[in-house]
């Protein structure tokens, strides 16, 4: 039996979830920002007693690779990598906005249908993906304002359906086209990340644990706060 611990840390839900051959088995989850270090390994623990699975059991670890939030992504890797390290066994990342494509009803993944996956950059800037129902990216997964000019090609011929977790500040450029649709309450699940994870665990699509990075997209930038600022200056 093939058993797989999915890890979703990339936006303020932390979500883990544990998949046997081709079911999700248990999932857990909690939307609370700030969370992630003190509950990631707690539903980990949770999760694996619950469907009685020791550690040693498990056969990889898929972790969502973002692009989102910097400090989630940072521990989800660095959680899911320890892991991998400790069990000796194969890390599998995901990227972040495809696996939003998996919180849609089969009936939306129409073969026709193209899908404009958003999660939020801060700023007033998205990462988002334009791609088809079998994930291939027509405009790669990048960084910046959205604006309706970008998009016009794809959805002057084909249905387009947003999704992802930074939908409503975008709503207004692009409710006026008919055939544009915005599916909303589509989170960044752990379940979602495994039909990907189990597809490249089966063709043995593995990271390099010593080289592997977080898809952060853009440069990370610590803020200082107005007391450290002033003790600086002194």
């Amino acid at each position: 039996m093939t058993k797989l611990l999915h890890i979703e840390t990339s936006t303020d839900i932390c979500s883990i979830a544990l998949s046997i051959n081709d079911k999700i088995v248990e999932n857990k989850s909690v939307n609370d920002r700030n969370v992630h270090s003190e509950k990631l390994t707690i539903f980990i623990k949770e999760i694996l007693t619950n469907a009685n699975v020791p550690f040693n059991q498990l056969d990889a670890i898929a972790v969502s690779k973002g692009p989102g939030s910097f400090t989630g992504l940072r521990i989800g890797i660095a959680v899911a990598k320890g892991i991998c390290y400790g069990l000796d066994i194969p890390l599998i990342s995901v990227n972040t906005l495809h696996s939003f494509y998996y919180g849609l009803k089969d009936s939306e993944k129409a073969k026709d249908n193209l899908f404009c996956s958003l999660a939020d950059a801060r700023n007033n800037e998205v990462y988002y993906s334009v791609f088809d129902n079998e994930l291939n990216e027509l405009i790669e997964t990048k960084v910046g304002v959205l604006e309706s000019s970008t998009l016009e090609k794809f959805y002057s011929k084909s249905k387009l359906i947003f999704i992802g977790n930074d939908i409503d500040k975008w709503v207004e450029i692009f409710e006026n086209e008919k055939n544009v649709v915005f599916k909303k309450n589509i989170f960044a699940d752990a379940k979602n990340i495994f039909p990907i994870a189990l597809k490249k665990y089966i063709n043995k699509t593995f990271e390099d644990l010593n080289t592997f990075e977080p898809f952060y997209l853009k440069d990370f930038k610590v803020k200082k706060s107005l007391k450290l600022k002033k003790f600086l200056n002194k």
